[in-house]
Order: C-alpha cells, then structure tokens, then sequence
C-alpha cells in the first residue's frame, strides 16, 4: 500500500500506523512491572536490551566513525543532545511498551486499523522514539516512504490524540516538537552507525525489505529530513550539523 503511492490510501496507511502506535503507548503506561514479571514467568531473568546497548555504542562510537568515513568532528552541543537523547531507550519522561522494530515488512494493515508482528526487541522506551521511528523512515532498515513535513506534523496529532489522555504533558506543542526532535536525532545518529560503514551483510539483509532504497538514499533523506525539522524548531545547532553530514555524505556516495 505504501509503495503505491496512492491517496488517500497511503495517508489512511500512516494515520492508521500512528493511530495502533498511540493506542498501544496509552494502553501499557504504568505496566513495565507486569512485563518485567512476565519476563521471569518465561525464565527471562536477565534480558539484555540490545536497541539500548547499540544507542550507547553508537553515542560512543559514532564520533571516530564519522571522522573516518567522512572526515567530520561532532560539535559539543550536537553531542550533547546526542547523549541526551540515547537515555530515552533507558528512561524518558513517557515510557510505555514499544515494539522498537516498527519495519513496514512487520506491520499488517486491514479494515480494524495496523497491527505490529514483530516484538523481538519490545521493552519499555519513551514513546516518542516510536512516533519518530515512523517519521524519520524506519532507522532500522533501508525502507523508505516519501513523507512531507505536513503528512509528519498529521501522523503526531493521530499520535497524540491517543496518548494524550495519559499524558497531558503532550499537549504543549512546543514541548512535543522537542521531544519528537529529540528521538528523531538520536534515530538518525542510530541508522548512521548502522548503514554508513560498508557491511555487506547488514546492507544486503536491509535491501530485502520491501520498500528498501540504496543506502545512500535513505542516509541522505533522514538527515535532510532532520536539518528541516530542526529548522522549523530553531534548533540551529543540530540544523547546521545535519546540513553538512547531508553535503559530506552525497560527496561520499557520487
């Protein structure tokens, strides 16, 4: 449905994928120790979140990556906010259940709305990384949808309608926008540790998806998709840092 193009079927499809996202969040708030006890009912004592661990590898790591791919220093304030924003896989101000990998090849679409299939990597994050997962175009793989600032700024009302009843918080705009620009840095800081370097592997997995762009594409159209958001939210530190990864990373790939 996606790869079609087609409207309004393809604005039902994201409205419809935000809408499932919300439901879920409102619907686990407050239930991380019921996880956790079915976690011990099944002898998962000890479950190590890999998305968090990789976040803070990433955070980490990234700097001398991208040194040596792209020939780039990190400013302190980028880093900073960076650093910042890996802690939402570990705390955050609104946690719930999320199902981390949210890949269009694990989310069915039919007349009763999204359902997600794949819960592998599910724990309890701040819900925002879910919302910006959709929004910066899947940081976990290579899909890539097409999605103008109107069809982003659409898919977190149908977001925060569900949620916003649990938390109140969110119905400030501007403190929403940050957040959701929060998540969106630190997907991007993600998906660029993931598919900047030439692992074959990785790359050639991801390219099986079904919505899957070279990896050049899709690295250049999250940052770019970044530096207007941060733009719009006039946060010219991360909007000018994202702007040169987009000019250093097409001189990289042509």
């Amino acid at each position: 449905m996606l790869s079609s193009g087609i409207e309004p079927a393809t604005r039902n499809a994201m409205m419809a994928f935000a809408q499932a996202l919300g439901r879920m969040h409102a619907a686990t708030v407050g239930r991380e120790p019921d996880f956790v006890a079915l976690l011990r009912r099944v002898d998962v004592v000890h479950r190590v979140d890999g998305i968090a661990q990789q976040a803070e590898a990433a955070v980490t790591e990234m700097p001398a990556l991208l040194h040596r791919e792209l020939g780039m220093e990190i400013p302190d304030e980028v880093s900073e906010q960076i650093a910042h924003g890996a802690r939402l896989f570990t705390g955050g101000r609104f946690r719930a259940f999320s199902p981390s990998d949210l890949c269009p090849d694990n989310v069915i679409l039919n007349e009763e709305g999204a359902r997600i299939l794949d819960y592998e990597w599910g724990g309890f994050r701040d819900a925002t990384l879910d919302i910006a997962y959709a929004l910066v175009s899947f940081p976990g793989c290579l899909c890539d949808i097409e999605l103008s600032r109107e069809r982003a700024l659409q898919m977190v009302e149908a977001w925060r309608a569900e949620v916003v009843g649990v938390w109140p918080a969110l119905a400030d705009d501007a403190l929403l926008a940050d957040k959701i620009l929060e998540a969106r840095l630190i997907w991007v800081w993600l998906s660029t540790y993931w598919f900047l370097p030439a692992d074959h592997a990785r790359i050639a997995a991801a390219r099986e998806h079904g919505l899957s762009v070279p990896r050049s594409d899709a690295l250049l159209n999250r940052w770019a998709a970044l530096a207007e958001d941060a733009r719009c939210l006039g946060n010219d530190a991360v909007g000018d840092f994202a702007e040169a990864v987009c000019a250093v990373l097409d001189e990289h790939f042509s």
